[in-house]
């Protein structure tokens, strides 16, 4: 409850004043409990006092006391605004007593002002003076972030419901089961990486090599169409490294990146970095291989044409330390000094992780002093990138 500091203004001492008659003059607060509760919590009164002498006094009534007179006259609430032991002759009123009633009006607390008490509130330190609850769940909208409603009515509530207007199980996160079957298709994937005469487009790549060395490999978009008769379900996109352009199981499995569900005819699009420091890659030499991007998981066969969700990207693995002369289109050349002190240098050496803004980790280097840091983050495109290094996590910026 709002705490109410009130000048307290001692005039009496319980103890000589038993039994005595004394001196009050009051202001009045209202005629009711709620006008005068919200006249005393806004420091206000109604415009009329009344100086009273008291009989046969029984109790303390100091200043600041609110109190209730059962008077027919001047009935009400008031709060004491002055006070003296013994009778005044310019008392308006004689009144005992017993029939003076001391009252306690409590304050109500709106922490968010917006006219809703605390203990009313559904939202106590967000404003919504409409108490909106869409989901009934007692929590109000401006501050529920989980919308306990089951909308479809499958038993799957909305916030986590990925289709929550289409009855599913939840087993397929409440969408529903596909009648017919989808076909994923990889239509186009663009690409930067270390070969600076490298198309970015797949489809136009020739009989070129992507490079992944000194740089990572950023398959910056990879686009999917659903060109089957059913929507897909949310699956992923899986990189492996082979020594050919064909899926096998001794290929390695890379890294792998979520896409969502694809209705009918639509696209889908995701990213993902290759580094050469990947586990599944660093024990394979330096030479020429292939990225095989898979488009949906090689554990389920649901989809009308299974052999048209692969692509294949030609690379060659160089060393972390070669550059060779090649830079990514857009990209700055990476200063051979930067890595080839990380061999020469007496400081030790320490590995650092590059990541964009999106949380994608664009570059993995080994360095030995911060300034190697910026040099290897100068490497990557225009952009605001985070370098986490021995010495905590930093922003920078590549003009």
């Amino acid at each position: 409850m709002k705490k109410i500091t009130l000048f307290l203004i001692t005039f009496l001492i319980g103890f000589s004043i038993y039994g005595q008659t004394v001196y009050r003059r009051l202001n009045k607060l209202g005629d009711n409990l709620n006008t005068a509760t919200n006249n005393f919590c806004q420091n206000t009164t109604i415009t009329g006092q009344l100086k009273v002498n008291i009989t046969n006094m029984q109790g303390l009534l100091d200043v600041g006391t609110t109190v209730f007179l059962e008077d027919y006259y001047y009935g009400g609430y008031y709060i004491i605004e002055y006070g003296r032991i013994g009778s005044n002759q310019d008392a308006d009123e004689t009144i005992p007593f017993a029939d003076i009633n001391i009252v306690n009006l409590i304050c109500p607390i709106d922490t968010d002002s917006d006219g809703v008490e605390d203990s009313q509130d559904n939202c106590p330190n967000n404003a919504n003076a409409n108490q909106a609850d869409l989901d009934n769940d007692g929590l109000g909208d401006a501050c529920d972030s989980q919308d306990n409603r089951d909308s479809d009515g499958d038993g799957v509530q909305n916030y986590q419901d990925t289709c929550p207007t289409q009855a599913g199980p939840s087993s397929n996160n409440g969408c529903p089961i596909p009648v017919g079957n989808p076909d994923l298709t990889i239509e186009e994937v663009t690409i930067f990486s270390q070969c600076s005469n490298c198309s970015p487009q797949l489809s136009t790549l020739g009989s070129r090599r992507h490079v992944i060395g000194a740089q990572s490999m950023i398959i910056q978009e990879i686009r999917v169409k659903n060109i089957g008769n059913a929507p897909s379900v949310s699956t992923k996109i899986s990189a492996y490294i082979s020594n050919n352009s064909t899926l096998s199981n001794d290929d390695a499995l890379i890294t792998d990146t979520n896409l969502n569900v694809i209705n009918i005819n639509g696209l889908g699009f995701s990213s993902l970095g290759i580094f050469r420091t990947d586990t599944a890659i660093q024990n394979y030499a330096n030479g020429n291989y292939f990225i095989l991007l898979k488009v949906d998981d090689p554990n389920i066969n649901t989809e009308s044409n299974e052999i048209n969700n692969l692509k294949s990207i030609p690379i060659t693995l160089k060393s972390v330390f070669d550059t060779s002369g090649q830079i990514p289109i857009g990209m700055m050349p990476i200063d051979e000094e930067i890595f080839q002190s990380a061999t020469q240098s007496n400081l030790p050496l320490y590995s650092i992780d590059i990541y964009n803004f999106q949380g994608q980790k664009v570059l993995t280097s080994k360095v030995n002093t911060i300034e190697d840091e910026n040099n290897a983050s100068f490497t990557l495109p225009k952009g605001i990138y985070i370098i986490k290094g021995k010495n905590g996590d930093r922003k920078v910026y590549v003009d």
